[in-house]
């Protein structure tokens, strides 16, 4: 009986941390010009080796294109994402997503962009890859 309890107290800890930091993906932006995608995804956690951030999925016109896998967060209150995606157009959409690792497939937050014209300076240049 007491292993059970015991048990349930620890899920249940785990369950609510991706709740507690209302985590988001921020600072999303598509660079035309140099092809990479970059955003930040705000999450807070007391125990980057243990509740952080799992993966991120990157979505073109609705289809998956990246998934990166992430063992732990390196920095407590936030993950900075960049991928090369060299082949999009004008009026496409990407999507990003970030999920948490202590409650299995809950979204911890969600950004996209539309491609189009890019309106300020670009954080990487042409054919540097750092994905």
């Amino acid at each position: 009986m007491k292993k059970i309890l015991l048990m349930s107290l620890v899920l249940f800890a785990f369950s609510t941390a991706c709740f507690a930091s209302e985590p988001q993906v921020t600072e999303t932006h598509y660079c035309p010009n140099s092809k990479y995608l970059t955003a930040s995804i705000l999450y807070h956690t007391d125990h980057p080796t243990v509740d952080f951030v799992r993966n991120v999925t990157v979505k073109l016109n609705d289809e998956l294109i990246i998934v990166q896998d992430h063992y732990r967060q390196l920095d407590p209150d936030r993950v900075d994402v960049a991928f090369r995606i060299p082949n999009t157009k004008d009026g496409d959409v990407l999507k990003i997503t970030a999920f948490c690792n202590a409650t299995g497939d809950i979204i911890v937050g969600t950004g996209s962009v539309v491609v189009g014209p890019c309106d300020h300076p670009c954080e990487h240049e042409e054919g540097e890859d750092k994905q």
